[in-house]
């Protein structure tokens, strides 16, 4: 009995013993269990910081690329042309106006250069302060001035276009007018300078005289007789048209074939159409006038003009010398027979109305001041240079009285910023080779 009470008692001894193990072990499992959750803790903070720092530029880079490329730049008539649209128009426009002005500086510097050849072999015009070398370095920084206001220019004038094209469209349909594919073929072929040729522009292109080199030899030799080359179908010219679309495509990388076509092919479509349907509308002869004016920027200077005439003085001499317009200045101010719509209002109103022969008093318009006098006035017929100009007139003062903001056909919603998320959209399709090519 008492071992194996002693063996009882001995067990109960063991008892705190290894309950006290437990808890050393349930401490450890415990602790243990922490520092996995403070591990998992931080693989879980470590992978959200991950994800912002991947996630925070990708949705920024959505938001201002993808999510802003259907932002509205303008409504006409209830229709959003897009900033992604205005984006693509304008880098055919940026084309256009580089390889323009690429032209343009290759003959501003040629005719310098000739200028100065001129003035070097000339004493007289070295002595004028009008040809010295300030004076013709002013020229060149005024002409490379007018190529750097182009570029300035650009941007609204494609929302512009851009805007245009809608309006032509609706003009167009309004008219009961469809576009055909041979409407399309025309299009193409202004685009690409392709079209057919004025008679008169066609005979002095091929008028072309053969030319010898410095470096060819003067022997006699038998040589084949150049033989005329023959005139492009228009079939031919259609797939030239084609063939160089590509091309452009491939260089500006910012347009789908489709999307070149509805862009830019289709307004010109538009616009092709409606000159003709205004070329039938302007009738072949008119009212017309003829007259001559002195034009003046202010109103006191302009009645000084009209006291000097009615002492006597030479109306033409005078507008020679006084006439702030200098397409006219040379030819006496001398207007020539012109129908009512080649004036302003203010103007035409004026010259319609005054009597034959007398000296008017001024006339303002956004011109300035005119003192004008009325030589005839008559039906007459129109030349086909005033009925080009007519139509032209019709078709820019259509689009000027739809896109004024009292028609309430367009609304401008473009952003400040458009023109500026405009070429990084650009830049991230084309990269720096349509630039490179450009400017060589």
């Amino acid at each position: 009995m008492k071992q194996g009470g002693r063996r009882a008692a001995g067990a109960a001894q063991v008892t705190p013993l290894g309950r006290g193990t437990q808890r050393a072990a349930a401490r450890r499992a415990s602790r243990f269990e922490r520092q996995r959750r403070v591990q998992r803790l931080l693989y879980l903070g470590a992978s959200v910081l991950l994800a912002l720092v991947v996630l925070v530029p990708v949705a920024a880079f959505w938001l201002n690329v993808v999510g802003r490329a259907s932002e509205s730049v303008a409504v006409v008539v209830g229709k959003t042309l897009t900033l992604e649209d205005y984006a693509k128009l304008l880098s055919f426009e940026q084309y256009v106006l580089e390889v323009g002005q690429i032209e343009r500086r290759q003959r501003n510097l040629a005719s310098m250069n000739n200028l100065r050849d001129e003035v070097s072999k000339n004493p007289e015009l070295q002595e004028s302060p009008q040809f010295s070398p300030e004076s013709l370095a002013r020229i060149e920084q005024q002409m490379e001035g007018a190529l750097l206001q182009e570029r300035s220019e650009l941007g609204p004038q494609t929302l512009t276009k851009l805007v245009a094209g809608e309006l032509l469209r609706r003009e167009v349909e309004r008219r009961g007018v469809t576009l055909t594919a041979e409407d399309l073929i025309e299009a193409r072929l202004r685009l690409f300078n392709l079209h057919d040729q004025p008679p008169e522009e066609a005979q002095a292109g091929s008028a072309t005289t053969p030319t010898v080199e410095a470096t060819q030899p003067m022997t006699p030799t038998a040589s084949p007789t150049p033989q005329p080359t023959p005139t492009p179908t228009r079939a031919e010219r259609s797939d030239r048209a084609r063939a160089q679309e590509q091309s452009l495509l491939a260089l500006l990388k910012t347009m789908s074939p489709e999307e070149f076509e509805r862009l830019v092919v289709i307004p010109t479509a538009y616009q092709l159409t409606l000159d003709r349907v205004l070329r039938d509308a302007v009738p072949g002869t008119a009212e017309q006038v003829h007259a001559r004016h002195i034009l003046q920027d202010r109103e006191d200077e302009a009645r000084q003009v009209r006291e000097r005439l009615m002492a006597g003085e030479d109306f033409a001499a005078l507008a020679k010398e006084l006439s702030k317009d200098t397409t006219t200045a040379d030819k006496g101010g001398d207007l020539d027979w012109q129908p009512r719509e080649a004036f302003v209002k203010e103007f035409a109103d004026a010259v319609f109305s005054h009597p034959l022969d007398e000296i008017s008093q001024p006339v303002k318009s956004a011109f300035g001041y005119h003192v004008f006098q009325v030589l005839g006035r008559e039906v007459r017929p129109l030349s086909a240079d005033t009925r080009k100009g007519l139509q032209n007139i019709a078709l820019d003062r259509l689009l000027r009285e739809q896109t004024d903001p009292g028609s309430g056909l367009v609304t401008y919603t473009i952003a400040a910023d458009a023109q500026v998320w405009a070429r990084g959209y650009l830049q991230r399709r084309q990269g720096s080779g349509l630039l490179s090519f450009l400017r060589g």
